[in-house]
């Protein structure tokens, strides 16, 4: 599923550089497993990855915009239905999931991934979700030139709109409980 940023776009470049910025002072730098963008475009497509999934879920932004500029990063990007999440954005077209076990342990009990199929402009791709479970299952030892990291295909993460239809089940039936409730 496509998402088009264009109109906060502003916004999530001037996080994305703000958030590097801080790593910067913090001396660490952000681990990649690709060297097709440096560190500052990795935050902001980072920042971009988390939006989309945010507005595909109808969750509040806030947490995003605000840049946390002491103590420890969150270890997960947010929570939704009581599970915590961890996006991953892959700058590639038709990206699978990599990380490495040494800089990403799994604390989320959901993980999304989000490629960028065109750097010029301001849209991702949200390919799907998978749980930790799942990703534990269908995870490969790779190494692809920068030392071993774990992959996932991307044909094992489930669609976008599978957890969207939950939320709106769950909604509509949370609905209806208030209803017979009142009457």
């Amino acid at each position: 599923m496509i998402v088009d940023l264009s109109d906060r776009w502003k916004k999530i470049v001037s996080t994305g550089k703000m958030r590097n910025k801080i790593n910067q002072n913090r001396g660490s730098t952000n681990f990649k497993v690709s060297l097709q963008v440096d560190d500052e475009e990795a935050h902001i497509w980072g920042v971009a990855g988390e939006i989309a999934i945010k507005l595909l879920l109808s969750l509040p932004l806030s947490s995003v915009w605000k840049v946390q500029t002491s103590g420890k990063w969150p270890s997960t990007d947010g929570t939704y239905n009581n599970k915590e999440y961890q996006v991953k954005t892959r700058v590639r077209k038709d990206a699978d999931m990599l990380y490495n076990p040494d800089f990403m342990n799994l604390k989320a009990d959901i993980y999304f991934l989000v490629s960028v199929p065109n750097k010029k402009r301001s849209q991702v791709e949200v390919v799907g979700w998978i749980t930790k479970k799942e990703l534990e299952k269908e995870k490969r030892m790779k190494n692809l030139g920068h030392g071993p990291v774990y992959l996932i295909k991307r044909k094992h993460f489930h669609p976008i709109t599978s957890l969207i239809f939950d939320r709106i089940l769950e909604d509509i039936k949370n609905e209806k409980t208030c209803n017979s409730a009142s009457h």
